[in-house]
């Protein structure tokens, strides 16, 4: 009894996918579904490869509370990397005092 259900079901199941399958919608969207996927992942990842980084580097100041001299060394990559911005500026600041010198910043 559960066999002759079972095959009834598969013969709607059949019918349904065989219908959607033949449906002209069915093969646009199987054809522009990946199409549109591309389109989607690909022109992003290619504008922003084609953009040139901004030159509108000003007022930056790198805190330094390590000691280490790494905001001197991080304001020296920046300048040199946008050669056409102010070279960033640096101060070692002491860690109690970095929440302090940062609000005076902004």
């Amino acid at each position: 009894m559960a066999r002759v259900e079972f095959t009834k079901l598969g013969v709607v199941f059949k019918r349904e996918y065989l219908e959607r399958v033949r449906s002209k919608w069915f093969l646009i969207g199987t054809l522009l579904g990946p199409v549109l996927f591309a389109v989607i992942t690909i022109v992003p990842t290619y504008v922003s490869s084609r953009e040139r980084p901004g030159t509108e580097l000003t007022n930056i100041v790198v805190l330094d509370a390590t000691g280490t001299g790494l905001g001197a060394r991080i304001g020296e990559t920046l300048g040199k990397k946008y050669p056409a911005a102010p070279a960033p500026a640096a101060k070692v600041v002491p860690v109690e005092r970095l929440g302090v010198v940062e609000d005076s910043l902004v």
